[in-house]
């Protein structure tokens, strides 16, 4: 009976963490984000010249699950929904326009300190600093 107890208690506290993770996450997400750099391995291929320049991409998260992306060299925002997964550990971006030979790719969520995050892609880590006022 005792294993039980015990079993349930985990349970509880578990799904508890679990929930404020989520919440943590996608509180801490929601404002303003301006990309810094991309890191890429070696094996992605991705030409430096082809990798965005520092300042040249601001992305914002509101409360409501909804994102816009503008970029320097580009006068349309992208427009989209976003969603923090159950753990908090990954956000799910799908675009409301999807372009050719573009695609949304969930990424792994990790914040560094309370204005800095980095969006860690299969193929690049994307880093970001909060826009502060």
């Amino acid at each position: 009976m005792n294993h039980i107890k015990s079993l349930i208690i985990l349970l509880v506290v578990f799904t508890t963490a679990t929930s404020l993770a989520q919440k943590e996450n996608t509180q801490k997400i929601q404002g303003c984000w301006v990309f810094k750099k991309m890191v890429a391995p070696a094996s992605a291929n991705i030409p430096q010249e082809s990798m965005p320049p520092a300042d040249s991409i601001t992305v914002c998260f509101e409360a409501n699950g909804k994102y816009t992306s503008t970029m320097a060299n580009n006068t349309a925002p992208i427009t989209g929904q976003y969603q923090i997964s159950e753990d908090g550990k990954t956000i799910t971006q799908q675009r409301d326009i999807q372009e050719e030979y573009t695609f949304d790719e969930d990424a792994t969520i990790e914040f560094t300190s309370e204005n800095s995050v980095i969006l860690k892609l299969e193929y690049a880590h994307l880093y970001f600093e909060r826009k502060l006022k």
